[in-house]
């Protein structure tokens, strides 16, 4: 029997738009989603220390690294795309026009999106993506019979094999692990070198805390509740820049000036990293040592804060962070996060650490992979409403994925960054999170077993009930575990959701398989 070749087009396109559905889900659910965590940056940290500090310019390879992730996700757009059957019959140049133009509206429209969530948005981005769909539809108006033939002797030697059960088994197993068991650190590999350091705003100049300042100090180390209660017994004031019985400092500030628009850093660890006063108007100087913020301005470097970055802070992802303050108020706090006291931060939603008032409780968001960009997932914060307007010693110290701290000597809160980040948490909580779990990771197996069943199942009728079953036993058996676990009860949005998908993707894989 011979097919006609309108229907093979018609069998042709129907495959090309349900592939180019399930890339736009995938597409929009990875870009649109706010994830929580962060990777590490792409440097070794066994090379960090030794970087010229002067000429050290990491962002290079981030960003190549980003660049060319953004070429590789919308070349199947533009491929797709050209592949459709009312375009695929215009001419090649007419068909490479459309395709990267509307790569180039959709990245578009996608760094808009970005703009309202805690996404980075960026033009090179959109360049990247417009760059991509220009790749695939090239691929396609030029080898697509080439590329079309290679995937389909590659997939019909899968489909023949015992390979994809195989895959389906491995697969599943490492689901259920991932699923069950952390998989990254609560440590500071994802900590972005670029960022400023400042006190009293953030570099948006959005977020003023207002009070009195009179000692920053930050350590190397996690100091211990016996270094805590010596540094307090010192006091705030100070006549000299630094007190020689502190060891590990990797910046100190003790606002001895006086006057002028510098708050020096005196600590002996590297190039020293001073802070210049934006409005001096703004602040006052006090005697013998601080400074009162007066009205919302800034402190802070004028250059990216290498020198806390390339310490041994990251070597051995220890952290102490103290202050000596008395806000003018305890009334100050922001709708999305605290006033920062002291920050190594890009802007709201990019940051390192951050120390802040919430009202009358402290806050301490820091980035670790299990954290997202603005380390605010897990993180230290008070409920007891410990601040008072009368002058407190502050410390926060971070060491094994445990946060402390410390008013007045006194241990008042300890956090630990671990809360189980296995898979499922990583991506995210909520019903969002539930769903890109469940879009990522589901939908592969749904539609592998349907592929791997349908060529040895002599009964049609019975291939997608039993492919079903297959896709949805690993999370039924990793709700099984995690309810004798955690002892909860099951997460029926979880397992009705994760039914959908499969569902879904056995559908799917049925109608390409026929088409």
């Amino acid at each position: 029997m011979t097919i006609s070749p309108k229907l093979k087009h018609t069998s042709k396109g129907t495959t090309t738009t349900i592939i180019l559905v399930v890339y736009l889900t995938y597409l929009f659910t990875l870009v649109l989603k706010p994830f929580t965590f962060s990777l590490p940056i792409s440097i070794s940290l066994s090379e960090m220390y030794y970087y010229d500090l002067e000429n050290l310019s990491t962002s290079v390879s981030s960003f190549v690294w980003n660049f060319i992730i953004n070429i590789l996700l919308f070349i199947p757009l533009g491929f797709l795309l050209c592949v459709l059957p009312k375009v695929s019959e215009r001419r090649w140049f007419i068909k490479i026009i459309l395709a990267t133009l509307s790569g180039f509206i959709l990245s578009s429209i996608i760094e808009f999106a970005q703009l309202f969530l805690p996404r980075d948005s960026s033009l090179a981005d959109i360049i990247a993506n417009t760059t991509g769909s220009l790749i695939g539809a090239f691929g396609a108006s030029f080898y697509y019979k080439t590329l079309t033939g290679l995937i389909r002797r590659w997939w019909f030697c899968v489909k023949r094999g015992r390979f994809l059960s195989t895959l389906i088994v491995i697969y599943s197993a490492l689901l259920f692990v991932f699923s069950n068991f952390p998989i990254l650190h609560t440590d500071f590999s994802n900590w972005d070198p670029n960022f400023t350091f400042q006190i009293g705003n953030e570099p948006t100049l959005d977020r003023p805390w207002l009070g009195k300042i009179y000692l920053v100090a930050i350590y190397s180390v996690a100091l211990r509740h016996k270094d805590v209660v010596s540094n307090f017994k010192v006091g705030p004031f100070r006549d000299y820049s630094e007190s020689s019985d502190r060891v590990n400092l990797v910046a100190f500030y003790n606002f001895y000036e006086g006057a002028g628009a510098i708050v020096h850093d005196t600590s002996s660890f590297g190039k020293h990293l001073d802070l210049a006063i934006q409005d001096t108007s703004k602040i006052k100087w006090l005697t013998p040592n601080g400074i009162v913020f007066l009205e919302g301005t800034i402190i802070r470097s004028q250059n990216p804060a290498y020198k806390l970055f390339y310490s041994q802070i990251l070597r051995y992802n220890r952290l102490t962070i103290e202050v000596w303050i008395a806000p003018t108020d305890l009334t100050q706090v922001f709708h999305d996060g605290p006033a920062p006291i002291v920050s190594f931060s890009r802007d709201t939603g990019f940051r390192n650490f951050t120390l802040g008032q919430s009202q009358k409780n402290v806050s301490f968001p820091l980035r670790t992979p299990i954290s997202p960009l603005n380390g605010m997932y897990i993180y230290l914060f008070t409920k007891d409403n410990p601040l008072t307007t009368d002058i407190q010693h502050l410390v926060v110290t971070y060491r094994n994925g445990i946060e402390k701290l410390y008013i007045n000597s006194v241990e008042i809160k300890s956090t630990i960054l671990d809360a189980s980040n296995n898979l499922l948490n990583l991506v995210g909580v909520g019903l969002g999170g539930r769903w890109t779990y469940c879009l990522l990771f589901l939908f592969p197996i749904g539609f592998l077993s349907y592929t791997a069943l349908s060529r040895s199942v002599m009964d049609k009728i019975k291939v997608i009930p039993l492919s079903i079953l297959t896709g949805f036993s690993p999370l039924t058996l990793i709700e099984i575990f995690q309810v004798l676990k955690v002892t909860r009860p099951f997460d029926l949005n979880l397992l009705y959701m994760g039914l959908f998908v499969i569902f879904a993707s056995v559908l799917i894989s049925s109608a390409i398989d026929k088409s």
